[in-house]
């Protein structure tokens, strides 16, 4: 069973959409969000995506409405303007194997 920081068992396919302020990197928009699996996606305008300098690969910090936040990367973005999606994934814990 995979869980999302907020508890949500991502492998039951539990699914939340809505819309409303969302964190990113402690800035709030006003966002269309959902979160399916282990996916979370995100819709935001361009010029926001742009002005918070989103782009693929990039690790951000979401707060959804009533969840708590979560360390995600940015696996895709898709922009069809005026809006983008952001696709995102939960980055894997640490391994905790010391490396040199």
């Amino acid at each position: 069973m995979r869980l999302f920081p907020t508890g949500i068992d991502a492998e039951r396919g539990n699914t939340m959409r809505g819309t409303g302020p969302v964190a990113i990197n402690g800035t709030t928009v006003y966002a269309y969000y959902m979160l399916a699996n282990s996916l979370v996606r995100v819709r935001i305008s361009v010029d926001e995506t742009d002005r918070l300098g989103i782009v693929d690969g990039l690790r951000v910090e979401i707060t959804l409405p009533g969840q708590e936040a979560m360390d995600l990367l940015v696996t895709a973005t898709n922009r069809i303007p005026p809006y983008v999606w952001l696709h995102l994934e939960p980055l894997a814990p640490p391994s905790g194997n010391p490396t040199g």
